[in-house]
Formats: structure tokens, C-alpha cells, sequence
């Protein structure tokens, strides 16, 4: 499972780190690299309750969210529990 999820959360990272054309960065960029750090600090044997934990964070954070990412901080959460999910499924 956890090489499984470690792939599907290196996937997100891209998704959420995108650099545009121009060189630009999208404004929710700092997800990508919440989970890159993630990825890059936890083991895999803790990794799904680590990233369980950021999803569950970022889906119930209050204050200290940026305006615009007050609703993308929802995706993000979405998208990781998704990974978390999926790699849990046998035969996925």
C-alpha cells in the first residue's frame, strides 16, 4: 500500500505545484510543497497516517488560510484522502 500511496502523493505534488509557461506559480502552489515536504520527511510505514493527517488539517483548517485558497484548501484534502484511499484498495 504505502509504495502505492507514496506514488499517488508524488503525482499530487506535481498537481499541485504547477508552474505555468511563463515561469509563474499558481496562488495554491504551497500545497504541492506541504506534500512534497511530507514526502520528503515521513517513512513509509508512516506515511498514510501522516498524510491523513495534512488532509485532515487542511480540510478543517480555520484562520491563518490564505483568502483564496479558503475553498482549494477543500480539493486539496479531497485529493490526498482520494490517494489514500485508492492505494488502500486492493488490486489498485
Amino acid at each position: 500500500m504505502t509504495t502505492n500511496l507514496r506514488s499517488a502523493l508524488e503525482s499530487l505534488a506535481k498537481k499541485w505545484s504547477v508552474t505555468f509557461p511563463n515561469g509563474g506559480t499558481s496562488k495554491s502552489e504551497f500545497f504541492g510543497v506541504e506534500l512534497t515536504s511530507l514526502l520528503s520527511t515521513t517513512t513509509d510505514d508512516d506515511l498514510p497516517v501522516a498524510a491523513a493527517a495534512l488532509a485532515d488539517n487542511w480540510g478543517n483548517a480555520g484562520g491563518g488560510v490564505p483568502d483564496y485558497a479558503s475553498y482549494t484548501r477543500g480539493y486539496f484534502a479531497f485529493d490526498v484522502q482520494q490517494a489514500i484511499r485508492t492505494s488502500a484498495t486492493p488490486g489498485t
